[in-house]
């Protein structure tokens, strides 16, 4: 059941109509197609999968999610069009309008507040990459900010930079994300700028998890170029790491100084990955976690810039046989499981709540 009046479509006119030429009937049409709306379903009875009745996680009897009119079919198929991006930048406005609905929806919902909104969960990557699987249609209006955006740049960058500062107000973190973004593909700022613009809030977006990719992807292309004195903010606020207040209140001292040393050092280990020298307080840190946790070590490719990850396969080498496994309480096969697989990257293959178990740090309102 969908509540709302947004449209549905299947696509296939409106592709036939663009791959004839863009008029401002069409690209109406598609402004249309944009609108949110709430979709309800029957949720999914859970009972019988933990043996204990208190791992039973109680849910409402309906899912609600927020859907546009466009399919996942629609925008690779407009994203083949020789004119795409060019001939729909007059898009921008009306997408990230649509977006800002779409995120009042999941806060209407529940699922949404400044510090945290399913962005990072329904598309883990603002740049693209296979990981994005479009599962839900709202990300799409994410995916045309980005591409209409890039397209403005390159032909008015004075109206690309002020898209980017009407973004910069807005608190929900996905507008956070595309300025990230913006900022790691195209000159937009200074370097200083860039840096004081990822410290902000105490340092707050560097190490949350709704930017965990966008920071990375900015810092690859940031590091190197920063001088002495940026650089050495950079690392200092680094080395003070994450505020107690972004992990579980719940943690041990001894589970929250792992987590903890566990942040400093992903960040700094992706750093010198990066390229460009350390400052020395940087190199004596790295070395004393690396002293004291020997077994850390970087996932291959991007995989620690993610705070999931999706694949198939046969599964993975374990010391424990499956009937042993599964004769075992949910949340002890959940452990020997991320004990063997490592940490967040991989731990929401089992679900977000484990992540947030592994990592420490608060989840998203689900």
């Amino acid at each position: 059941m969908k509540c709302g009046r947004a449209l549905e479509s299947d696509g296939y006119g409106h592709i036939r109509a663009l791959r004839k030429g863009f008029d401002p009937l069409i690209l109406a049409e598609l402004t249309k197609l944009m609108e949110p709306s709430f979709k309800l379903s029957k949720s999914i009875d859970l009972s019988g999968l933990w043996s204990d009745e208190d791992q039973i996680v109680k849910r409402p009897p309906y899912e609600i999610e927020v859907v546009i009119g466009l399919s996942d079919w629609v925008y690779k198929e407009l994203s083949k069009l020789d004119a795409y991006p060019n001939h729909l930048v007059n898009l921008l406005l009306p997408a990230t309008q649509a977006l800002i609905k779409a995120l009042e929806f999941w806060d209407f919902a529940g699922f949404e507040d400044e510090l945290h909104d399913r962005s990072h969960w329904d598309m883990v990557s603002i740049s693209p990459h296979p990981q994005n699987r479009r599962y839900s249609t709202w990300v799409i209006l994410i995916e045309l900010c980005r591409d209409l955006w890039e397209a403005i740049w390159e032909d008015n960058k004075v109206k690309a930079q002020s898209v980017l500062d009407i973004w910069r107000s807005f608190k929900h973190p996905v507008f956070r994300r595309l300025s990230l973004h913006a900022m790691t593909v195209k000159d937009v700022a200074n370097t200083d700028v860039i840096v004081d613009y990822l410290l902000e809030d105490n340092g707050q977006w560097l190490w949350s998890l709704a930017t965990h990719r966008e920071v990375f992807r900015l810092l690859a292309v940031l590091w190197s170029e920063l001088d002495e004195v940026t650089a050495g903010q950079l690392v200092n606020t680094i080395l003070k790491g994450p505020p107690r207040k972004m992990y579980r209140a719940d943690l041990t001292e001894e589970e929250w100084e792992e987590r903890f040393s566990r942040d400093v050092w992903l960040m700094l280990s992706k750093l010198q990955s990066f390229g460009g020298i350390l400052p020395t307080n940087a190199v004596e840190a790295l070395q004393q976690l690396t002293s004291d946790y020997p077994l850390w070590a970087l996932q291959e490719g991007e995989r620690d810039e993610f705070t999931h990850w999706m694949e198939t396969g046969s599964g993975l080498e374990v010391d424990i046989t499956l009937d042993e496994l599964f004769e075992k309480k949910f949340q002890i096969s959940s452990n020997i499981y991320l004990r063997k697989t490592g940490y967040m990257a991989k731990a929401g293959l089992i679900n977000l709540g484990l992540a947030a178990k592994t990592t420490g740090k608060r989840p998203l309102k689900f």
